[in-house]
Order: C-alpha cells, then sequence, then structure tokens
C-alpha cells in the first residue's frame, strides 16, 4: 500500500470533520450524530468481517455492500429502512470522497 492511498474509514473521518464544520450553517447537528452512527457501525462491520481495522480506500463494491447489509440485517438488526439509508449514507460518503 503506497502513501498516497486513502483509507475507508480515514475518508470517513476527513468527510466527517468537513460535514461538522457545517453545522449549524447549512447541516444539522442530529444529521452529523447519524453520520457518527454509520462510521462506528462500518468500523464494526471491518472488525467483524474481515478482522482489520482499516481498509484501503475504494468505491464499495457490490459484495462488499451486500456484506454490510447482511451485516447490519443480522448482527445488528435495525429495521430494513435504517439498512437502506445507512448503505445509501455509505454511498454518498464514499462518492464524495472520490
Amino acid at each position: 500500500m503506497g502513501d498516497d492511498c486513502c483509507l475507508l474509514l480515514q475518508t470517513f473521518d476527513e468527510y466527517l470533520a468537513g460535514f461538522f464544520k457545517r453545522v449549524d450553517k447549512d447541516r444539522a447537528y442530529s444529521t452529523y450524530e447519524d453520520y457518527c452512527l454509520r462510521r462506528r457501525r462500518l468500523a464494526a462491520f471491518l472488525e467483524y468481517e474481515y478482522h482489520v481495522k482499516a481498509i484501503p480506500f475504494k468505491e464499495p463494491e457490490r459484495d462488499f455492500i451486500e456484506e454490510f447489509v447482511v451485516y447490519l440485517s443480522t448482527v445488528k438488526g435495525p429495521a430494513s429502512g435504517t439498512i437502506h439509508a445507512g448503505v445509501k449514507k455509505l454511498r454518498l460518503m464514499t462518492y464524495n470522497g472520490v
């Protein structure tokens, strides 16, 4: 892995830092908190599924997203609408990070 390679959670953290700067301007703190929850769930998924704390950043592949959905629905157990919202936010964050 080269020095210029970004990590998925590092990219998520950078996105959150930028988002936090916009809180009370054009973003709500409750949305920031929700994104932080999504980040924690993603970190827990990486440790649970891959036994790692970091992976290289890339656009999420279908298999990765499907495994994340299975993890959320079986291990974390939220409703399907919550799962969809979490995956949508992951995609949004990663598209913004590209």
